[in-house]
């Protein structure tokens, strides 16, 4: 980044990976913190999901204190990038809600959901099946990642009960 900050006006980077301020990186644009998603938030899940799920083992002490390590600087760099940005992009309101009262950082940010313009939404339900044919096919489709915070610890309980009323 110091080798090439004066090619820039702007940076956009994720959140956590630059951790450094304006000055040590001899940059004078807009650097903005994008998020998608707050470490903070995944971790706080990820300790309900233990209490709600537990696993049966906890993998190797060696692994442990590794990935212990490893998340402790990803959240100090995560911070660290938070506190040294011009702007923050947050995906949600929830975010931007936890890093005022949370946090408490006075960073300016914007909040630009994820997911379709009002127009493309439109589009998609115009071109829709109707209610009755999708029931018909009875599919079920899942895009992004598959873990317990998308509803994977759920999954059988979710099928049990959609056999129990569809067999």
């Amino acid at each position: 980044m110091r080798r090439n900050a004066h090619r820039f006006d702007v940076i956009d980077a994720l959140a956590g990976t630059l951790p450094f301020s304006k000055k040590s990186l001899r940059f004078n644009g807009l650097i903005v913190a994008r998020s998608v998603g707050l470490y903070d938030l995944y971790e706080k899940f990820e300790r309900v999901a233990a209490r709600r799920w537990p696993e049966p083992g906890k993998g190797k002490i060696l692994g442990r204190i590794f990935y212990g390590l490893f998340y402790k600087g990803v959240r100090i760099a995560t911070h660290a990038s938070i506190r040294h940005c011009d702007l923050l992009n947050l995906p949600n309101s929830d975010e931007l809600r936890y890093l005022r009262d949370e946090m408490g950082s006075t960073r300016p940010a914007t909040v630009q959901p994820y997911g379709l313009t009002r127009v493309h939404r439109q589009g998609l339900l115009q071109a829709a099946a109707s209610g009755e044919t999708r029931l018909r096919k009875k599919r079920i489709c899942f895009i992004g990642m598959w873990t317990p915070r998308k509803g994977a610890k759920d999954w059988s309980r979710i099928i049990h009960l959609i056999r129990a009323r569809l067999p």
